[in-house]
């Protein structure tokens, strides 16, 4: 944990030295680096997850458990996105989201992991 900590502290210590003392091409370059490389790490970080994840499945299912996992995950998107929006609505009221755009936002949050894991399952290995 110290390792990771004082990587962490001297990484952003240095990267305030150097990125002020770099050339705009160089700054240019570098974030479109680093966001590779974080891209990169993102995906085998979600890859292994997968794998591992298939690997350990055993070879019986329960389908009365994925059932009420899936209904838990619906209906707790829906209440996490419609508590969310009108807990905001109480702090301003000039702009207002209608119903089907709520319900939009609330079946694109649920895909999303769906269409990231579909994403890493189509990596080449």
């Amino acid at each position: 944990m110290s390792g990771i900590t004082s990587l962490l502290t001297c990484g952003i210590v240095q990267s305030h030295y150097t990125y002020y003392n770099m050339s705009p091409q160089g700054k240019t370059a570098s974030l479109f680096i680093v966001t590779f490389m974080g891209t990169v790490a993102e995906a085998a970080v979600y890859s292994y997850i997968g794998i591992a994840l298939l690997n350990a499945i055993p070879e019986w299912w329960s389908f009365e458990f994925i059932f009420a996992e899936f209904a838990l995950i619906i209906v707790g998107r829906i209440v996490a996105v419609f508590c969310t929006f009108y807990a905001f609505r109480l702090c301003c009221k000039t702009r207002t989201i209608n119903v089907l755009e709520l319900c939009f936002i609330t079946y694109a949050g649920m895909i999303r992991g769906a269409i990231a894991f579909a994403l890493v399952l189509t990596l080449p290995f």
